[in-house]
């Protein structure tokens, strides 16, 4: 068992919350954009104001992840604990709203970016709770976790 807990940094909180925003504002905008090109077709074609006006309030949810900001709402995906089960062949994810777990089997990448990693998954899951701060690790060492997934650790391109 290797073990990771406590507070991420401010740098990784940072990081956390950008990528989360960009996933949040990436599915919101894809429907709301084709909610506004239909109503503006609507608009066009039959010369309504009211389309245009409907337009517009339907490309607002797209705003969502610029009001995500509180600290509540960042307890949704922070981590406070990263287990990653050898025997089970599982890693996991537990923050004060959420427990998540995944297989090995699952992992697609694992991203290095100097003081933390970032595991990515397959296509299918954005699951953006398991990064993993180096300074954390109170079970197990670093040395096991980069020889456990040494084919998988890439460095972070900038």
């Amino acid at each position: 068992m290797i073990e990771f807990e406590g507070t991420l940094s401010d740098e990784c909180r940072k990081y956390l919350t950008t990528r989360s925003r960009k996933i949040i504002f990436y599915s919101t905008l894809i429907p709301c954009a084709v909610v506004c090109v239909a109503l503006c077709v609507l608009a066009i074609t039959y010369h309504y104001a009211l389309f245009l006006g409907a337009a517009y309030a339907a490309s607002i949810p797209a705003l969502a992840p610029f009001l995500m900001d509180t600290k509540k709402d960042q307890e949704k995906y922070i981590p406070r604990r990263i287990y990653i089960d050898i025997e089970d062949e599982t890693i996991g994810a537990e923050g004060l709203k959420f427990h998540n777990q995944r297989g090995f089997s699952d992992i697609k990448n694992i991203i290095d970016y100097g003081d933390w990693y970032t595991v990515l998954f397959f296509f299918g899951s954005k699951d953006i709770s398991f990064v993993i701060q180096k300074d954390l690790i109170i079970k197990g060492t670093l040395e096991e976790f980069e020889r456990l997934f040494e084919d998988k650790i890439l460095p972070a391109t900038k």
